[in-house]
């Protein structure tokens, strides 16, 4: 995503506000205001990461190159929307690395998943505190 690095879970409500320019500044650090909205809060119970076939490279709205995608097949499931984007984002960040040679940040950061957990206490995005359970075939998993 051309602001927060990626567009994924946290990002979706943004379109249950009437100021989403308000959230895009500084990589869009503050899109877990959203999560507190009153028509927003305590309202999602299960958050899904779709990771069939993820675009790990480019940035704008229409950027597309099916070079920078990859089959990953899976799906991140949890309750904590930080957690879920949290593992998504060490997973493109890994096939980043496998595909390239070297670490290649996001540009711009997805520093806002962090934020969520350590700024707005949406959720936690520490890898340490994050239970992963997986399902399915582990070959290519990345993580």
């Amino acid at each position: 995503h051309a602001w927060s690095g990626v567009g994924s879970l946290l990002k979706n409500y943004i379109m249950f506000t009437n100021n989403r320019p308000a959230l895009h500044p500084d990589s869009c650090a503050d899109l877990a205001k959203l999560w507190k909205l009153p028509n927003v809060e305590g309202k999602t119970r299960l958050n899904i990461l779709v990771m069939l076939n993820p675009l790990f490279h480019g940035v704008g709205r229409n950027h597309f190159n099916k070079e920078f995608t990859w089959e990953y097949k899976g799906l991140i499931v949890g309750y904590d929307p930080v957690a879920v984007d949290s593992i998504g984002v060490r997973i493109i960040q890994a096939k980043r690395k496998a595909f390239f040679g070297e670490d290649r940040p996001l540009n711009p950061p997805a520093k806002h998943i962090f934020l969520a957990d350590t700024r707005h206490n949406i959720g936690t995005a520490d890898a340490e505190k994050i239970e992963l359970v997986r399902k399915g075939w582990m070959e290519d998993s990345l993580i």
